[in-house]
């Protein structure tokens, strides 16, 4: 599956969706609610990493999708912080313009350029 979800430790502290090309809009829908699924089935905050280092591009009207209330819009009530690993100036340049256009479903969203880098902000988050 081109989007998928899973845990992303054996703490089930954060949950892991990972892209790799190509990507829909109806294969990103599933993977976040596999992704609520799994937030739900704990009592506890939960952090997200959403890791695209395998994709180079996304979805045409990817922007209005999340501009419109929908299922995907929803934020689990234990949901943390997202970070979002990109490569590339296109997709970091997309996740910026996300946050500006975004702000609540992107207010706990940082952008980071590996996984290494994202465990490490994680990390600096719960302490």
């Amino acid at each position: 599956m081109p989007v998928s979800a899973r845990w992303y430790n054996d703490a089930k502290t954060a949950v892991y969706v990972e892209f790799s090309d190509p990507w829909t809009l109806t294969e990103l829908s599933t993977a976040l609610k596999q992704s609520r699924a799994l937030m739900s089935s704990v009592d506890y905050s939960v952090d997200a990493i959403w890791d695209s280092s395998k994709t180079s591009g996304m979805p045409k009207n990817i922007l209005s999708h999340f501009m419109v209330s929908n299922a995907d819009t929803d934020i689990p009530d234990n949901q943390r912080a997202v970070v979002v690993i990109v490569h590339g100036m296109f997709l970091q340049s997309f996740a910026g313009m996300a946050k500006r256009l975004l702000p609540r479903i992107t207010k706990n969203m940082h952008i980071t350029s590996s996984l290494q880098d994202a465990d490490k902000k994680l990390r600096s988050l719960r302490v």
